[in-house]
């Protein structure tokens, strides 16, 4: 599990704020990380989610799906891929014998 705090440091309008207004606390988003992405987007598709954005993300698909109506949040889809696999290893390292205190880790 890796959990993200996000921050906005201005009032544009962005799909952060349109889940999370400004001054406000809450819950923006759910990633699930995809060994079969099409089967995964489209499932959330027929349920009724709403594409807002794909890309390319460590060299393999991302989207964010509007999922506000049915689970409260938006549902970010990454496709497994060996690239992400080796970042994601790294975070478990770095988060693998941390005691709590000095959130921010450094990478090497």
């Amino acid at each position: 599990m890796q959990i993200e705090l996000i921050d906005q440091h201005d009032d544009r309008p962005s799909f952060i704020r349109d889940v999370v207004p400004s001054g406000a606390t809450g819950l923006h988003h759910l990633g699930l990380y995809c060994k079969d992405y099409e089967a995964d987007l489209a499932a959330y598709l027929a349920s009724g989610a709403e594409l807002l954005y794909d890309c390319r993300m460590m060299g393999a698909r991302s989207c964010w799906l509007d999922t506000r109506q049915s689970l409260g949040l938006l549902v970010e889809l990454v496709e497994a891929n060996p690239v992400a696999d080796a970042v994601f290893g790294q975070f478990r390292l770095a988060a693998q014998d941390w005691d709590g205190s000095d959130p921010v880790r450094i990478l090497t």
